[in-house]
């Protein structure tokens, strides 16, 4: 196998796992937490598991063998499209016309 191939499923595994764990945690945030605790207080109870899988992902990555270069810049780009699909959902909108976008908060 080469090293690029190697590193390609480096980054691919820690996307999946990083990505997958936020998808589960946030679906149990939403329809279970949120409506006992709060928005706010769910996001801080998910944040340290979210740390956790982020930190077990990048030992992964570190034992498949994969240089630091280019794993590390695989394994960036599962965590910034991990990110991405995380923060993409909650973007605020404008509720009527001529209105900026914050005025309406």
């Amino acid at each position: 196998m080469t090293t690029i191939m190697q590193e390609f499923k480096a980054g691919v595994l820690y996307f999946a796992l990083v990505f997958g764990a936020g998808f589960v945690l946030g679906t149990v945030r939403t329809l279970w937490i949120v409506p006992r605790v709060g928005a706010r207080r769910a996001e801080l109870m998910e944040t340290p598991i979210m740390l956790v899988v982020t930190i077990v992902g990048r030992t992964i990555v570190h034992a498949m063998s994969t240089p630091m270069k280019n794993g590390a810049i695989f394994a960036g780009l599962g965590r910034s499209h991990g990110v991405t699909a995380e923060t993409s959902r909650e973007r605020p909108r404008c509720r009527g016309r001529g209105k900026k976008l914050y005025s309406s908060f």
